[in-house]
């Protein structure tokens, strides 16, 4: 007997097959990756007794936690999301969440540490240049000693999208971000 789960992602539905019975999971918040980990975990409690169909209930009802791809809300037709991701892989992971959406995604991102900005700002490069439009923000310390050569303008030299450096004044760069929505956009603030 195979072990292996097949399963397919449309429209941010997760179908999969076991023991000749078909599943959907569907999550209230989006994302491929939060589809993959639920399957995981449906899967895992199945071992301890929990049927699919009730793990699968529970989970489909979880409001998942702060500052995961959390909706904030709607204003002016733009929906505000807030993600804490400040790694690489999660900023590349969150914006995948958007990628199948007919919106364009604006993005407010704030690289966290001098440290973590030297070793990969190439890779928040690349995985920020999929975004329609990012505002960039001075990078947050952390309790860290500023390193001379490292600020957002590193990450920012190798974007391949449409960028504007903030100045970290919130009156002026919220002005600066609101000239720039449109109806129905989606503004993700992350890191």
């Amino acid at each position: 007997k195979s072990n292996s789960i097949f399963y397919k992602i449309e429209n941010n539905i997760l179908n999969f097959s076991k023991d000749k019975k078909q599943y959907k999971i569907q999550l209230k918040v989006g994302g491929k990756h939060y589809l993959q980990n639920a399957l995981c975990a449906v899967l895992a409690v199945e071992k301890t007794g929990i049927s699919l169909q009730d793990s699968i209930k529970i989970i489909q009802h979880y409001p998942s936690v702060k500052r995961r791809l959390e909706f904030i809300k709607r204003r002016r037709e733009v929906s505000v999301f807030d993600d804490y991701g400040h790694h690489p892989t999660e900023v590349a992971s969150v914006l995948q969440s958007f990628s199948k959406e007919d919106k364009r995604l604006i993005v407010v991102f704030q690289p966290h540490r001098y440290t973590r900005t030297q070793l990969f700002y190439r890779h928040f490069a690349k995985a920020l240049s999929c975004c329609d439009f990012l505002f960039l923000l001075p990078i947050y310390s952390a309790g860290e000693k500023k390193i001379d050569e490292v600020s957002e303008k590193i990450i920012a030299n190798l974007l391949q999208c449409d960028y504007q450096i903030l100045t970290g004044d919130i009156k002026k760069d919220i002005s600066q971000i609101e000239r720039k929505l449109k109806p129905l956009d989606n503004l993700l603030f992350l890191g």
